[in-house]
């Protein structure tokens, strides 16, 4: 082998190597504890919230985090939100692992 085909040789083992060192770096730092339900990742976790709070809101819209046995103090919460300004609740999206997270847009 001349030097040419030395370093050309030398760089691709470099090259190589630094790919596949960050492949394995950021499969073994992914969580493995973690359940893929249709494509989205489901963890079940203790839900720690001992009441109802609100995550976000606007004038539009507020997502609330709750356990699941509060669900009714939930909708009470978005409807007295969304009737302050004249509008009905409306739950647009609800997922429950560990913590139950629900969307409603006043409408």
């Amino acid at each position: 082998m001349n030097k040419i085909s030395l370093c050309r040789f030398t760089w691709f083992k470099l090259v190589t190597a630094s790919l596949l060192l960050v492949l394995f770096t950021g499969c073994s730092s992914s969580n493995q504890n973690r359940i893929i339900i249709n494509e989205k990742s489901v963890t079940f976790e203790e839900c720690e919230v001992n009441e109802v709070t609100v995550v976000t809101s606007s004038k539009n819209h507020i997502i609330v985090k709750y356990r699941e046995s509060d669900r009714d103090a939930a909708q009470t919460l978005a409807t007295y939100w969304c009737e302050k300004t004249n509008r009905e609740a409306s739950e647009s999206r609800n997922s429950c692992s560990g913590c139950c997270k629900s969307s409603y847009q006043c409408r």
